[in-house]
This record gives C-alpha cells, structure tokens and sequence, in this order.
C-alpha cells in the first residue's frame, strides 16, 4: 500500500496496522482485498438461512461476510470496532444489483451504515474495467524501497502548570491540549477532556491530586469536537454535571449511553446517571468568594453552534478551545472568522480581559496559545 497527502509528493508511512485496516476500509468500494485476505487466513464460518457467515478478526475489528448460498455471492460485510468516543461502533456494508465483465461479478451500488446506523452512504460504480498489465509510474517504481513503518505506542506525558490558587491547566503532550482545573471551597470545575476516556481518566487523576476529597461538580467542553468532548465518560462516572449547550443535549446523551464493550472504560464497568445543566446564554459558578462565567457565544465563533468560552473576572483572564491563531514572531495579521468572532463577543459582553489561554494546540504550530488581549485587539482592529 503506497500513501500520498494532499500536500506531500513523497510516500507516506504505513504501519502493519494501517495496512491491515486497509483490507476492511476498501470494502466500501470493492470487497477483492477482504476476499483475498480470507481465503488465505482462518476464519470460523456458520451457516445462517440463505447466507454462509465467514468470520475473522482483522487487526483489533471484527469482521463478518455473509454469502449468499443460492449465487455465492457476497450480500454484506460487518465491521465492529473500539471507537475512542461511541463506543462499539457497527458498520454494515451491502453490496446490490451485481453484474457480471468479463469472467467477474461485481456490485453496481454498495449502501453504508455507520456508526450503529447513525449515519448513511451510497456508492455507485458506473463503469468497470480491468488493467491487465501495472503501468510503471515513478510512484510505483518506488515499491521496491518502501517498508512499513513500525508501529510505535503512544505514551501518555502530563505536564501540569499552576496558574494561580484556583487554576491549575494539565497540558497532554501526546494530544497536544490543554484543559483546565478550577478550584473552589469545596469542589472542582474540569474543562475540556480530549478524544477519549482513557485521558479523562489522566485529568480527573490530577484533579484528585491538586484537591484531595474535593469532589468534580462539574465538567464541560468548550464545543462538541473530540479535544474537547471526547474524555467526558469518566467524569458522568465520577458523579459531575455535565454543563452543555442546548445545541449538544442529544449528543451527550448518545455518547454517555454508548457501549463500550470491547474496552471498557470506568462508566461502562460501572454505569452512573448522566447528570446534565443546560448553558443556554451564561452561567455563573461561584462558591460565594471566587467566580467563574461560562458565556456562550455559539455562531459568533465563526466555528460552530454551540462554542462556550469561560472568564475569570478576578484574573481578567479567558480561557477557550481553539479561536485564536496569532504567531508567536512578528504583529498580529488581520483576524480570521474565529479570531474576529472572539473579540467581538468579548466587546459584546463587555468582558475586561487581559490574557487568553487557548486550550488547542498547545506546542505544535507557529502560534501563541497564551495570548495578550492586546494582540488579539489588533488583530480585531484590522479587519
């Protein structure tokens, strides 16, 4: 398997993995490699009605082919598969209207289900030719040199910065994100949690470490994105408030009751409530001394419907996902949509900020993710 980018002309890594996903993944399209791999590998089969049901383990999903017994044809594939947010996800390929070139049968239109149903495809192949003989490329010609890349396990590094008494960020360097603890009397505030429970599990750790037998209250994500939703699960079981927009209600709901069979996380070995407070314009959360805001500025992010930005009056401080892109060398350029929707929902709000933290990236990139308001009004200030 060669891979190109968009934006690179030389071939691309491929691990052992990839090239394994590859089998299954290109059944979308033509099922030839998934045949290939298991007539060459063992596979347990049963008999169900009409179909013979050939199954195999691919990598870390499970496959299954159902073969109709009348034509010997294949009538469908089934993926299931760990996904880091829903779960164990299902997808059903079903191949229709085969007709035959040459010596082959090959199905004209192939329906795609996803996501246990959740979402639809179609794809229709209108013409079908075989290619007897490679054509020798300069890309092909480069086969002969190319070996897969080992694959290498990513490794969970913490760093955690004290802001002040009651802001603490724990930066992930293997997500590159940035969330937020925030201390009050008596409980905890956790924002933002990326692409799945096992990092929740890292953050809700620290939080337990800055604040010994203070509880997490509460826990939300600046938008529905994984960097910021996707680590959410450990914090329903751990007993927080889910704080939302009206916007990801359903959303949340789905993901906090998805199984998670296949590798179980804290909430499916032990299921909790999923506990949930709507943000429907602002929400204060105070302990009678100190105080956060929770705004929602929704499309005025330029990014999506339900984006919530969080400030701190006392420090003059925001802290949000992923709006503000100024580079760490020279005068701030001219705002995009997301930079110019920041500042102007801060001047709406009539918010008297000083500096701004940014969630997303934290290291990677030529660009500030601790930001002086000052930059940010320039960079306003020129459109």
């Amino acid at each position: 398997m060669l891979q190109f980018d968009d934006n690179n002309k030389t071939l691309l890594p491929v691990t052992r993995e990839m090239y394994l996903d590859e089998i299954f993944l290109s059944a979308r399209y033509s099922p030839a490699l998934l045949l290939g791999y298991c007539t060459q590998h063992q596979v347990t089969k049963t008999n169900q009605g009409q179909f013979a049901v050939y199954q195999i383990r691919i990598n870390h999903t499970v496959v299954t082919l159902y073969i109709r017994k009348a034509d010997y044809l294949l009538a469908k594939v089934t993926t299931l598969n760990d996904d880091e947010m829903f779960g164990d996800v299902l997808t059903t390929i079903t191949y229709l209207d085969y007709t035959r070139a040459v010596s082959v049968y090959y199905p004209k239109k192939v329906l795609i289900e996803k996501v246990n149903g959740k979402l639809h495809d179609e794809i229709i192949i209108k013409n079908f030719v075989i290619i007897k003989e490679i054509p020798d490329t300069a890309k092909l010609s480069k086969l002969k040199a190319y070996v897969m890349k080992p694959s290498v396990p990513v490794i969970p590094a913490v760093n955690v910065v004290r802001y002040n008494s009651h802001i603490t960020f724990v930066e992930l360097k293997h997500t590159d994100d940035r969330a937020m603890i925030v201390e009050f009397n008596d409980f905890l505030l956790v924002a933002e949690a990326p692409l799945n429970s096992r990092n929740g599990e890292l953050i809700l750790k620290e939080a337990r470490k800055i604040a010994p037998g203070k509880p997490v209250r509460y826990f939300v994500s600046g938008h529905y994105h994984p960097h910021y939703l996707g680590g959410f699960r450990p914090f329903v079981h751990a007993g927080a408030k889910i704080l939302c927009t009206p916007e990801d209600q359903a959303y949340v709901e789905y993901l906090a009751a998805a199984k998670h069979q296949l590798h179980p996380d804290s909430l499916q070995i032990e299921p909790k409530p999923l506990q949930i407070e709507l943000v429907r314009d602002s929400l204060i959360i105070s302990d009678g001394q100190f105080e956060m805001t929770v705004h929602h500025i929704g499309q005025q992010s330029g990014h999506t419907k339900d984006y919530l930005i969080y400030y701190f009056p006392q420090e003059r401080l925001i802290f949000e996902d992923d709006l503000v892109w100024i580079p760490k060398v020279g005068e701030p350029k001219k705002a995009g949509v997301r930079q110019a929707g920041l500042y102007e929902a801060i001047r709406q709000l009539g918010l008297k900020v000083d500096t701004i933290v940014q969630s997303w990236p934290v290291t990677e990139g030529n660009v500030k993710t601790v930001i002086p308001f000052q930059d940010l009004r320039k960079s306003g200030e020129l459109r």
